[in-house]
């Protein structure tokens, strides 16, 4: 291969791999909480570039089984397909309280997205060697772009409906019709190609910039209003007058129901969970002021206690303080999250 012909293969895979690569990297740049850690991110990647490969022979088992042609399967039956399958992790992620807010499921599905692209771009580069360059420009600020963009589109619906809404499976399905929409919409081509790039880059870019700007928003209010009702609660543990509490009263009317051993570490779970929940809003107070976070003897040590005490309270009483616990998922992200950091 000729020192021209080289030059041409890294700049067609420079267009087609590093716009939604770098798309990816300012959302991560852009949210201020540090909510995803990298390798969370590598494993989006990865995971998005296997259903990519799996799509493949998904699509092509569809359209020989039931003989639909390529021009109507590309913007009908595909985009279905390609949208279930890079969402398959995030609704994973999101049933296990992974994904606290709309923010972190904006990236987790970007991530997703950039895995897909990532693979069916190299793909069609190792497919389509004598192709103009202008065909990458188009698959990577465009087509690329599209795929993390959609199944952004489908985590941030999906994420507020069941916030909102409570638990279910159709949150999901309307997540994924608007995802399926626009890549449909994208697969018609109803304009031509620069423009259809142009106008994604631009749909894409206003709505994950809205998301952002609204869901930081949100996260701002939640950790100033939840560390205020944290630490009254805490304080009313502290200073013996819980029982004048809801928490209190509701501890109070089931302790018949257990040993004093048990109500005496319900108790004190009760005021550890509290503890570990203000230390969590306090880590992202200082990541978003891009404070340094030192994770203490102190933390270690509550997060240790924590496990013990789940063990000795017994499953009963933790199904029965469940509400005390987790009001939100939101509440039961923090808690992840902080016992993870001790980990670390």
């Amino acid at each position: 291969m000729d020192t021209s012909a080289l030059t041409d293969m890294v700049w067609r895979g420079v267009y087609s791999l590093a716009p939604v690569t770098s798309f990816l990297l300012g959302l991560m740049v852009m949210e201020s909480y540090r909510l995803i850690r990298l390798r969370s991110i590598m494993v989006g990647i990865l995971v998005g570039g296997i259903s990519a490969l799996f799509a493949v022979y998904v699509n092509d088992a569809i359209m020989t089984t039931l003989r639909i042609p390529f021009e109507i399967y590309s913007p009908y039956g595909a985009p279905v397909v390609e949208e279930l399958l890079k969402a398959g992790l995030l609704i994973y992620l999101i049933e296990r309280g992974k994904v606290g807010f709309a923010i972190d499921a904006t990236i987790y599905g970007f991530a997703l997205g950039t895995g897909f692209a990532l693979v069916e771009n190299s793909v069609y580069l190792m497919q389509l060697q004598n192709a103009p360059l202008s065909l990458w420009i188009i698959r990577g600020f465009g087509t690329a772009i599209m795929h993390g963009g959609t199944t952004a589109l489908f985590g941030v619906i999906s994420k507020l409906l069941i916030d909102r809404k409570g638990s279910g499976r159709w949150p999901y399905l309307v997540g994924l019709i608007p995802a399926a929409f626009f890549h449909s919409l994208y697969n018609h081509f109803f304009f031509p190609p620069l423009i259809n790039t142009l106008l994604t880059l631009i749909v894409l870019a206003v709505m994950l910039g809205a998301v952002f700007h609204i869901g930081e928003k949100f996260m701002r209010q939640w950790v100033s209003q939840g560390m205020d009702s944290d630490l009254d609660s805490l304080e009313e543990v502290r200073s013996g007058r819980m029982s004048q509490t809801n928490a209190g009263r509701f501890l109070l009317s089931i302790r018949n129901q257990f040993p004093p051993e048990v109500v005496f570490d319900m108790l004190a779970l009760y005021q550890l969970q509290l503890e570990l929940s203000v230390r969590a809003k306090a880590i992202l107070m200082m990541r978003e002021s891009d404070m340094p976070v030192m994770i203490t003897g102190e933390d270690r040590d509550r997060a240790r206690e924590w496990h013990y005490l789940q063990k000795s309270v017994g499953r009963t009483a933790l199904l029965m303080m469940s509400p005390l616990f987790y009001g939100s998922r939101q509440d039961i992200w923090q808690l992840q999250m902080i016992l993870k950091e001790t980990r670390s």
